[in-house]
């Protein structure tokens, strides 16, 4: 998570980016000051967002962590269940 994100239509489900599967976004995220990392429900690094349940994380909820290199509040963002988020001060890094 902390070097960059893929975003792709996994038509077969095996949570690997086929040859015949259309990539919809790659971003580098490009941190400097800090490293970002998922810890899942399900331990696993990928999240899940699924069309056919209005969009959400089924089986997808936990929490992105942002550890600051620096002297800066460590962040974490918990992802519900339905798809919200909320932002809390983590010391878990």
């Amino acid at each position: 998570w902390h070097t960059g994100l893929l975003i792709f239509q996994d038509t077969n489900q095996n949570k690997q980016v086929d040859s015949n599967e259309k990539i919809i976004l790659y971003e580098k995220t490009k941190l400097k000051y800090g490293t970002l990392d998922w810890r899942g429900t399900l331990s696993s690094p990928h999240l899940t967002f699924m069309a056919k349940h209005d969009g959400l994380p089924i089986g997808s909820n936990g929490s992105f962590f942002y550890c600051s290199f620096h002297n800066l509040s460590n962040k974490r963002i918990v992802l519900s269940k339905m798809g919200h988020i909320r932002i809390e001060d983590s010391k878990n890094c």
